[in-house]
Formats: structure tokens, sequence, C-alpha cells
């Protein structure tokens, strides 16, 4: 039986404010709430975040949940007491994608960063920033960067990957994927 119900807001500290309103089971039930956010992945202070999930004694995301944010971004993966632990995918508003492993609210490891276009970045990720070797494709599947960054810029050597270019008849251009 589904039942509207408004729970007691857990104490403004943390990620959560105030929950408005849990649809469900309630605490260790599964629950889809609304609550307002003092920016868990914004800087935008008061966001509100929808959650699909089950909920810990505190409210909190627990298990594997989606939350979606009212920026239309969302996030689908394993939460504990709130914060992303585990696998996970942020789907973003512009269509594009991240996916994987999230320790303590932050991407750490490998990560794979989907544009709208269809372009991929594949990189080493250290509290949730790119740092280390990374590899781009266009959205055809053409290596376009491969390097290292450093706090999400690139850094340090790298290879830059362009089309070359040679007329072939009136015209009509030829582009073959070459080096530097």
């Amino acid at each position: 039986m589904c039942c509207l119900a408004k729970l007691t807001p857990p104490p403004v500290t943390g990620a959560v404010r105030a929950v408005l309103w849990c649809r469900g089971g309630g605490v260790g039930g599964v629950c889809v709430c609304v609550r307002s956010s003092s920016s868990m992945d914004s800087d935008d202070e008061n966001i509100e975040e929808v959650v699909e999930g089950p909920l810990d004694e505190d409210g909190q995301p627990n298990g594997f949940c989606t939350v979606t944010y009212s920026s239309s971004d969302r996030f689908e993966g394993h939460f504990t007491h709130g914060e992303k632990n585990g696998k996970g995918k942020f789907f973003f508003f512009d269509g594009s994608t991240l996916e994987g492993f999230y320790i303590d609210d932050a991407l750490q490891g490998q990560g794979v960063y989907t544009y709208e276009d269809g372009g991929v970045l594949h990189g080493t990720y250290v509290d949730g920033e790119l740092n280390g070797l990374a590899q781009e494709f266009d959205g055809e599947g053409h290596l376009v960067f491969k390097g290292q960054y450093k706090d999400n810029n690139r850094c340090g050597e790298c290879r830059v990957y362009y089309p070359v270019c040679t007329v072939v008849r009136l015209g009509r251009g030829l582009c073959v994927w070459g080096g530097e």
C-alpha cells in the first residue's frame, strides 16, 4: 500500500536540509522523496533532488538509488548513507554521461565520460578530478587526444590528432586521420 508521509527532517548538517515529502516504504524501505540539499553536486545552495530507492534511518539514499537533481542531471548508482559508493553513472541534462566507481562521494580510478555527440574520454580520476593518463575519441571512434591530465586540465606531454585532408578531385576532399 502506498502512502504519503511527511518525515521529520534530520538536523541541518551534512547533505540534507529537509525531507519535503516521502511516498512509499519509509525508513529502510523503498521511497521516492523530494528533498532540499546543501549542494551535494552543485554550487547552488538550494537544489532539490528526487530520490528513488532505499533510504537509511536519516533519510539518506542507501543502496542502489536514482537521484534526479533540479538541474535535470541524474545519478544512478550505489549509495552508503547519502554518499556515492560503488559503481554509478551520471546522466547530464545535455545528454553527456560520466560512469565509474565512486568512493566517499568522489569518482576514483577509471572513468568514462561520453559527450553528447558520442565522443568518449577514458581517463583516471582521483578524488573526482581527471588526473593521469587519458584518451579521447571522437564520435566516429577516431583517437583525437592521448596524454596526461592534472586537476581536470591537459598537462605535460600529449598528442593531439587531427584529420589530414588532401584534395582528390575538383572540390572533393578525402580526410585520413594522422598524428600530431
